[in-house]
């Protein structure tokens, strides 16, 4: 089972579930995406993910559970792909 995700992004963090195993695919459109792996750490500790990127994690999903993310400056898009078995 997969799953396809659309979220709507701010500069307030939203938590974006990984939970299933399999491939994970992320694409960023709209503004610089930051991506924490805790709650609270996308204003200090992240990783960014620029306007225009696909970023694909082949299997294992090496996430597993909640990340964190924002928007840098305005407003974007982030599309999340997660394929395998829940």
């Amino acid at each position: 089972m997969a799953r396809i995700q659309r979220y709507s992004l701010t500069t307030a963090e939203t938590a974006v579930d990984l939970s299933l195993d399999g491939k994970v695919m992320l694409r960023v459109s709209g503004d610089d995406v930051r991506i924490a792996l805790n709650e609270g750490e996308t204003a200090y500790n992240y990783f960014t993910i620029p306007d225009g990127y696909l970023l694909v994690f082949d299997e294992p999903n090496p996430f597993h559970g909640l990340l964190w993310v924002r928007c840098d400056d305005a407003t974007a898009t982030l599309e999340v792909f997660v394929g395998g078995m829940a």
